[in-house]
């Protein structure tokens, strides 16, 4: 397993910011695939399914995600540390499915507890 952290994610839909996130963790796991020969010996070791998971602590929306949540609609989630990003390395989850919990402030909507899973991820670089 693989650990990236991000000091903030931006959660696109369509191509537009919809929502920001903090201490962000993203998880590569992947499945090995072994099979043994008659001494019992590893004959074959290979790379099977992996999943690209993803939590964060926290995370400030607009209404729009809320919206995208409630009608199951998918994300691009894009995640690079947000202090001088411009060259560093950036990572596009595509097709997550989200999950949160919900709590109000005076003038916002706070997510917290956030999950989710890609089905894809790219590497690339930040803007």
């Amino acid at each position: 397993m693989v650990q990236l952290f991000s000091r903030s994610a931006v959660l696109k839909f369509d191509g537009v910011a919809i929502a920001y996130l903090k201490n962000v963790t993203m998880n590569i796991d992947n499945t090995i695939v072994k099979e043994y020969d008659d001494a019992g010996e590893p004959d074959v070791l290979e790379y099977g399914d992996v999943s690209y998971t993803f939590t964060a602590e926290e995370g400030y929306a607009d209404s729009t995600e809320i919206d995208k949540v409630l009608t199951k609609a998918k994300f691009d989630m894009i995640l690079y540390p947000d202090t001088a990003a411009a060259g560093k390395d950036k990572f596009t989850l595509a097709s997550c499915i989200v999950s949160f919990q919900m709590s109000w402030t005076r003038n916002a909507v706070v997510l917290s507890r956030i999950s989710g899973e890609g089905k894809s991820v790219v590497k690339g670089v930040a803007p």
